[in-house]
Parts: structure tokens; sequence; C-alpha cells
């Protein structure tokens, strides 16, 4: 005899249309709480671009001081400007980044942080809110739902075994 499992049970016990558009409603729901996010990131991240004038977004994401990797001070900058290395642009570009990122630090953050992005980052996070109970009531029936199929699953394997045994007719 062929023993079942949950999915086999589900298979066998087809949604109702209602549950089927609850389903595709939820799906759609979580769909947009990603696109509103990734939106929301991708503004943080054009931000931060524009603010520390950085090449990229990418160079932005990861590390926006990188530029600051060869100078371990103030003064280190200033003078490759003295000696001509850089330009007086690069000279500023640079004190801008580098008051930045002691602005981050002070402030205990590792990456570039200010009232936007942190206005941003509560966005990102407060995004689907409203939407939340209706999405963990439909995942809370979906796992009850296959709860329930694993259990007549379960009982059905029992009886199955018990006929093979010769326990019960």
């Amino acid at each position: 005899m062929k023993y079942q499992s949950a999915e086999d049970i589900l298979a066998k016990i087809k949604p109702s249309a209602e549950e089927i558009a609850e389903g595709q409603e939820v799906a759609e729901m979580k769909a947009a709480i990603g696109k509103a996010r990734a939106a929301i990131h991708d503004a943080k991240a054009r931000y931060i671009k524009q603010r520390l004038r950085t090449r990229s977004k990418k160079q932005a994401e990861e590390d926006p001081f990188e530029e600051l990797k060869d100078y371990e001070t103030r003064q280190q900058i200033h003078d490759a400007y003295g000696w001509g290395i850089i330009t007086e642009a690069r000279m500023d570009r640079l004190f801008e980044l580098w008051d930045a990122r002691e602005e981050s630090k002070r402030k205990g953050g590792t990456a570039f942080e200010d009232y936007v992005t942190r206005m941003l980052d509560t966005a990102w996070a407060a995004v689907g809110e409203e939407y939340a109970e209706r999405i963990e009531a439909y995942e809370q029936k979906v796992r009850k739902r296959y709860d329930d199929a694993a259990r007549i699953a379960k009982e059905n394997n029992e009886r199955s075994w018990q006929r093979e045994h010769g326990m019960i007719v």
C-alpha cells in the first residue's frame, strides 16, 4: 500500500475560489512591498551618491569612503595637494568625504548616515505594516491547512500500516 504525505492530501483537497483569490492578493501585496522597499533602497543609494558625489550607486552602497583609504589624516590630504599630487577640487572633495566619515563615526555608524538616510531606513522598515496582519493571517491559514493535511496523512498511514499487519480489517 502506498503511504501518503501532506502534499498528497493537499493535492486532493482543492482550495476554493475565494482561497485562491486571497492567495493571489497576498502574493501581490508581498510583491508590492518588495518593489517599494527596492525603490526606497535605490533612493537611499542615489541620495548617498549625490551627497558624497561618488561615481556610482554601487560605490555609495558598498563603501562610500573608499577614496580615503590612502589617507590617515586630513593633513595628508592637504600635503598631497601641496605637492601637486591632487587638484584643489579633489582636495575639497576628500575633505567633504573626511568630514562625512567622521560625522558617521561619531554617530556610531559604519556607513554614511544623516537624517535623510535614517528617514529612508525608517520608511523601508515601515513599508507594508498596514498589510502585515492580513499577510500573517493568511500564512497562518496556510500553515493550519498544511498541519491538518499532515495529521490526516499520518492517520491514514497508521491505518494503512495496521491493515497491512492484520491489526484492523
